[in-house]
């Protein structure tokens, strides 16, 4: 039997043992989502959840990839079984030991399913992550989660549950003008009168409350000894384990706990000054082991205990030293995904100094997934404020500088052009080629002056990128540019590569202005001439690539040619070509 907050439903099957299904993209944001609420709980239970700001990020971020899930998939809804968090029929927390066993409070207190509806705000959010920890407080409680979810009023969560045995038969219909029954009292000739005497005298002995006598019970007694014998070899093999377990914790995350403990605890004001002294080296020790949330966390401690020794801005400027960034680098590229996370948490956490400090770990950084995670961090960061990347175009690292080129591309918009264009003429080719890809994100009347600018002693890669993407409308002064650049002496010593992208540009932007001086240039040459055959191939297929009524009329003319050369060129682009409409 089963009953629901919300909206009412059956108990859902157990898919345990069910073969699995291919994972899909719901599966995998669902995990990420319980992953990252398995994340919260034990920040919560390691920091004092109402004032830390670290708590606070988790559960904003929470809510908002919830939110992403219910856009994208619809409503989540859990499953528990005795060791494991299911959706559908894909595994999301598989319990790895007894403390890390996510769904084992739901499944205790008789919840077989939760579901997440969207519009569910943050404040629901942090009354569900409320209730299941103070379940699974060590403080004894007789608080169960069905109810504290109840209580709750949580009116965009579902929940299916097996009712306690009391509550059986509760949802059964009353009628309400029949009285309720009561039980029929006892006759009074068939009652039983039992009358205690008071023994008053003084010389009975008195017997002790811890006697008893142990008859048949012995049986069970024994067996109850046989019982604990034989869990004794396990439960010694856990005790070990939780002790081995408990010595495992970092230091520093001790550390943390015990302060926060002893400010929930109402620490004295006048004793807080101890803190200043002992904080920063739990935050060295945190540094050097990659615990990025204790970081994070001393870092905030700090601000509010460190007084005047702490100085901020002396801490980053060490962070910020070139032997700091690369032993960070170290770190980070050596850790996982969520390490990663918690170190872009933890460089959040220091203010303005957040992008110099991503920065130097990009150009350190020796993993390419690292890389790509700080570049969409960093231009996420200043989208609103591009000119934040200004000093590091100037870095002397060629790489640098181009990574921060593609940063300010991925922003795009007017406020990047004046950024690009002073790296316009870098020393290195490949920054400059960079430049030319993200000037295609730019506005074509800002970027357009800029790249004809990089037109002039241009190596032949930018010069060709920076054609196509000035060619992409029609534009009869870039057409005549171009044209003139056709008729220069060293046009023919110039490479293949830069003589097709005059031709293409030339084709794709040029109108019927330039139409009779390209047809003046098709007839251009002696009568056996033989050098300019590829030019006239080039310019006939420009004439037709133009397309218009003029510029056909200008091949059909050229096609009545009594010279072979230029009469066969226009009629092989009459077939292959038609005018536009």
């Amino acid at each position: 039997m089963t009953d629901s907050i919300g909206v009412s439903g059956t108990q859902p099957a157990n898919n345990q043992g069910d073969a699995a299904s291919p994972e899909t993209a719901a599966h995998r944001a669902a995990r990420q989502w319980v992953n990252h609420l398995a994340r919260t709980l034990k920040t919560c239970r390691l920091y004092e959840q109402s004032t830390n700001t670290t708590v606070e990020r988790f559960f904003e971020d929470l809510t908002t990839s919830l939110a992403q899930f219910h856009d994208e998939f619809g409503p989540l809804t859990l499953r528990f079984t005795s060791d494991d968090v299911r959706h559908e029929d894909a595994s999301l927390y598989l319990a790895r030991s007894r403390e890390d066993n996510l769904a084992l409070p739901f499944y205790r207190d008789g919840i077989r399913s939760l579901t997440f509806n969207a519009g569910i705000t943050k404040d629901q959010v942090e009354a569900v992550i409320a209730a299941i920890l103070r379940v699974t407080s060590p403080v004894p409680t007789d608080d169960d989660l069905v109810t504290l979810l109840w209580e709750s009023h949580l009116d965009h969560v579902d929940l299916d549950y097996v009712p306690a045995e009391g509550d059986v038969g509760v949802g059964q219909e009353v009628d309400d003008d029949e009285p309720m029954p009561w039980p029929d009292p006892q006759p009074e000739s068939t009652a039983e009168v039992i009358t205690v005497e008071e023994d008053n005298s003084t010389d009975a002995p008195r017997a002790r409350s811890d006697d008893w006598v142990m008859r048949e019970l012995t049986t069970e007694v024994e067996a109850g000894f046989a019982e604990l014998e034989s869990l004794s070899a396990a439960e010694t093999r856990r005790f070990h384990a939780e002790y081995q377990a408990e010595h495992l914790v970092p230091a520093t995350t001790a550390a943390i706990a015990v302060v926060q403990a002893y400010l929930a605890a109402g620490g004295d004001a006048l004793d807080t000054k101890d803190l200043g002294r002992f904080l920063p080296r739990v935050l060295r020790d945190s540094l050097g082991s990659g615990n990025w949330i204790e970081c994070a966390e001393a870092v905030s401690l700090l601000a509010r205990f460190g007084g005047e020794l702490w100085s901020q801005q002396t801490f980053v400027q060490e962070l910020l030293q070139p032997i700091s960034i690369a032993s960070l680098s170290a770190t980070v590229d050596g850790q996982d995904t969520e390490g990663v996370l918690d170190f872009i948490q933890f460089a959040r956490a220091l203010g303005d100094t957040e992008i110099d400090l991503l920065l130097g770990l990009l150009a350190q950084s020796e993993s390419r997934r690292n890389r790509r995670m700080l570049s969409e961090v960093v231009v996420q960061r200043c989208r609103e404020n591009p000119e934040r990347l200004a000093p590091w175009l100037a870095d002397p690292r060629w790489f640098v500088v181009r990574n921060v080129v593609h940063m300010l591309g991925a922003i795009g918009g007017p406020p990047v052009t004046g950024l690009l264009e002073s790296v316009a003429r870098h020393a290195e080719p490949r920054v400059r080629y960079a430049v030319v890809a993200s000037l295609s994100r730019v506005p074509p009347a800002m970027a357009r002056p800029l790249l004809l600018t990089m037109l002039e002693g241009a190596d032949t890669r930018t010069f060709c990128s920076a054609l196509q993407v000035l060619a992409g409308a029609r534009d009869s002064e870039l057409a005549r540019r171009m044209f003139d650049m056709m008729q220069q002496p060293e046009f023919e010593r110039r490479p293949v590569p830069e003589r097709r992208a005059i031709y293409q540009t030339i084709a794709t932007s040029a109108d019927d202005d330039i139409v009779p001086d390209l047809e003046a240039d098709l007839h251009r040459g002696g009568w056996f001439s033989s050098t300019r055959d590829d030019h006239r191939v080039a310019v006939a297929r420009c004439l037709a690539r133009i397309g218009t009524v003029h510029s056909m009329q200008a091949l059909e003319r050229g096609a009545q040619s009594r010279r072979a050369g230029v009469r066969r060129v226009c009629e092989e682009a009459l077939l292959g070509w038609a005018p536009h409409e």
